[in-house]
């Protein structure tokens, strides 16, 4: 509690900056949900694929792509001719530069965090890894003569979770206003036509 200038104590909260937007982005996020610790592993990736080959000077804090390639960037050629098939779950704990981390450990965390807390430490579990998957094996399908690092196909896969619980509870969820109808369509159009 704080103490006013004229002794009686206030009724605001106590919170730093940190644990205000903490409460504002993701308020059920704690240090051991599955969220969080693959974050923190993506960021220890991350600092590991600098630490290999240096910088690359494409970009701001980029890996080079020699150390990307080495820790198992998605590629069609070498999943499929040299059986090298950790490289379908590894292109998740790769980074392009900082924006990409920062970006997709923000969005993972947001989106994230609220999923997790509605079905739990193993069933987020399962849905990230699968959809990290079936991402990064579409991925090498369409564009096998490229490379692919990044947690989007995951991200993508909790938009279509959210997607999901949303047009199946819609219901339920006494959402029955015109406008909220036209919202979640334009919403949703606006993340398939972002991908």
């Amino acid at each position: 509690m704080r103490i006013r200038s004229n002794g009686e104590e206030s009724e605001a909260r106590d919170e730093g900056f940190c644990f205000s937007l903490q409460l504002f982005c993701c308020p059920k996020l704690t240090w051991l949900s599955f969220i969080a610790i693959i974050s923190i592993i993506e960021f220890i990736a991350f600092f590991i694929s600098i630490g290999l080959y240096g910088l690359s000077n494409e970009k701001f804090l980029a890996p080079d792509m020699r150390s990307m390639s080495l820790m198992g960037a998605a590629d069609a050629k070498s999943t499929k001719n040299d059986n090298q098939w950790y490289r379908i779950v590894m292109p998740a704990l790769l980074h392009a530069n900082l924006e990409h981390i920062a970006g997709n450990v923000t969005f993972q965390l947001i989106i994230g965090s609220g999923i997790e807390y509605g079905i739990g430490f193993w069933r987020m579990a399962i849905l990230y890894i699968l959809t990290e998957i079936g991402g990064v094996m579409l991925a090498i399908t369409f564009h096998p003569e490229s490379y692919g690092v990044g947690a989007s196909c995951a991200g993508y896969g909790l938009i279509g979770f959210l997607g999901a619980y949303l047009f199946s509870n819609f219901s339920y969820m006494s959402r029955k206003n015109f406008w909220q109808i036209v919202w979640v369509w334009s919403i949703s159009s606006i993340f398939v036509l972002m991908n």
